[in-house]
């Protein structure tokens, strides 16, 4: 009798703890299904300009906008969107170090962003593996496919260096009958790298007579080596100067340019804009640029509209004062005037906002393509989901994502985002916008 009731007792006791099993089992496979997922974003900020270019504060602000709209229309797959930001403050071995951190998490569906090429060789050289293996969804934002041409999840917010931009630059100098030209970029950069030896190809049309490459050190050149480099264009005379050397240094280089008389029409691999307006208006020739990395996602209706039914105030990003820059212990940096009010539609804001929205976007973009996977769905599925979508929905020639900013579809083959052309070029003095479909010049 004792033996059958310790039986018994037995058996319950078993029964329960198989019941305690099961409901653990349930309640942890509800835990997996329902846990949130992560959009990782990689940012870049920087401490050495005068002024904050607002870029990094834009970021932050309109992809959290764009996560809260996110949630608050079911969020992704049933599971809350949660954004996390890594900063590498433009170090190569912290930008490895976070994108490690974003590829090593289990939740996260996408990473977005990292646009330096040189910050781009090194994680992808030392992540070689993870970034594949995980087969995570990296909306990134570089311009020389050839660094991720081997990744299949890896995809670029930018026109291709090597079949868009410099297609462009040689249609050019075709049309410009520059017989003779020169190239200034940065030593030891894959940027300037690519752009000169694509510069030298015999189908150019034209025969590139110099190529210097300046050293970089702490963020500026050497005074002796422009100098240098000056000296011998001023010798072979070039009939067009490609300058490849970044924004916030081109205005030295063209200022010794000016005072050399060296003055032959310009194509710069940046932003006119970011050209002092003293010393782009002192220069006699003409300056060109390739528009397509402005337009259309500011300087449309679509922002605008935006601004105008929110509080403007809440549109700035750019101006605050840095006062971590060197310029200002050095003179360089000067204070505004006092009677400055910051301007959302002003060129420095607008391109921050552009920056912004575009991280919004890809948000908007990687929720639209996991909405439509088959729940219930794990992160591994919602990873091959929206890869598939960038393969298929939002290929160019099949199908557009709509964003608050933009249109986006990548191509295929490259798996670099296609860029809206517009027929018509902004008019600036002695400023010139050149675009894969009109390549002329602006009224003077």
């Amino acid at each position: 009798m004792l033996r059958a009731a310790a039986c018994a007792s037995l058996v319950l006791v078993g029964l329960i703890s198989l019941g305690i099993a099961s409901t653990r089992v349930a309640a942890d496979e509800v835990e997996a299904s329902g846990r949130p997922v992560t959009i990782k974003v990689l940012l870049s900020s920087r401490s050495d300009a005068c002024y904050d270019p607002g870029e990094v504060g834009a970021i932050k602000r309109l992809a959290r906008i764009e996560q809260q709209r996110v949630n608050e229309s079911g969020g992704i797959a049933g599971r809350k969107l949660n954004v996390e930001f890594l900063d590498d403050q433009r170090d190569n071995q912290r930008a490895v170090g976070n994108v490690h951190s974003a590829f090593s998490d289990p939740d996260t569906i996408a990473v977005l962003g990292l646009s330096n090429p040189e910050r781009a060789k090194a994680a992808f050289a030392s992540l070689d593996r993870e970034i594949t293996d995980t087969k995570i969804p990296f909306l990134s934002d570089i311009s020389i496919n050839s660094l991720f041409a081997k990744f299949p999840n890896v995809y670029t917010t930018r026109p291709s260096q090597d079949d868009e931009r410099l297609p462009v630059l040689i249609h050019f100098m075709r049309q410009s009958g520059a017989a003779k030209t020169a190239f200034v970029g940065l030593k030891d950069n894959l940027f300037s790298a690519s752009l000169a030896d694509g510069l030298k190809r015999s189908a150019s049309g034209g025969t590139l007579v110099a190529d210097h490459r300046l050293t970089l050190t702490d963020e500026k050149l050497d005074p002796a080596e422009i100098a240098a480099a000056v000296a011998n264009l001023k010798q072979l005379s070039p009939d067009l100067i490609y300058l490849s050397l970044g924004g916030n240094r081109l205005g030295g280089v063209i200022k010794e340019l000016i005072a050399a008389k060296v003055t032959p029409p310009l194509f710069i691999g940046s932003r006119i804009d970011a050209i002092p307006s003293e010393i782009a208006h002192a220069y006699p020739s003409d300056i060109y640029q390739i528009a397509w990395e402005d337009l259309p996602g500011v300087y449309n209706d679509r922002v605008r509209r935006l601004i105008s039914d929110d509080n403007p105030t809440k549109w700035v990003f750019e101006g605050d004062r840095n006062s971590q820059a060197p310029g200002w212990s050095s003179g360089e940096c000067k204070p505004r005037p006092e009677d400055y009010e910051p301007d959302p539609l002003s060129v420095e804001n607008l391109r921050a906002i552009r920056v912004g929205g575009q991280y919004a976007d890809m948000i908007g973009l990687v929720a639209a393509a996991a909405r439509t996977a088959t729940p219930p769905a794990d992160v591994g599925q919602l990873r091959a989901h929206i890869l598939e979508q960038l393969r298929t929905t939002y290929a160019t020639g099949r199908g557009t994502f709509k964003g608050r900013f933009d249109d986006w579809s990548f191509r295929p083959q490259t798996r670099c985002r296609t860029h809206t052309l517009h027929p018509k070029t902004r008019a600036r003095p002695r400023r010139h916008a050149a675009r894969p479909d009109a390549i002329r010049a602006v009224a003077r």
